[in-house]
């Protein structure tokens, strides 16, 4: 990884991201199952640059649509 990071153009920012995407992978249904045993060793996950994958994708029955406001789609028309 620090591979990675030292040719990055901003370092802090692809931290942040590898971080970001290792703490969803973290929380998946397919790391946590039977206990990790699926989950990859950080230092390999980290040599592959799997990152690169970006967080797991939920399944489209387990997606939470947010509640948008009839007046909030009126109000983006008024503004178009």
């Amino acid at each position: 990884m620090s591979e990675a990071l030292s040719e990055a153009v901003n370092p802090a920012a692809l931290a942040a991201e590898i971080e970001r995407v290792h703490a969803a992978w973290c929380d998946s249904e397919d790391w946590r199952k039977q206990g990790g045993r699926f989950a990859p060793e950080l230092h390999r996950w980290l040599r592959e640059r799997r990152w690169l994958d970006g967080p797991p994708q939920v399944p489209e029955e387990e997606r939470i649509i947010p509640y948008r406001p009839p007046w909030e789609d009126e109000e983006a028309e008024d503004h178009a």
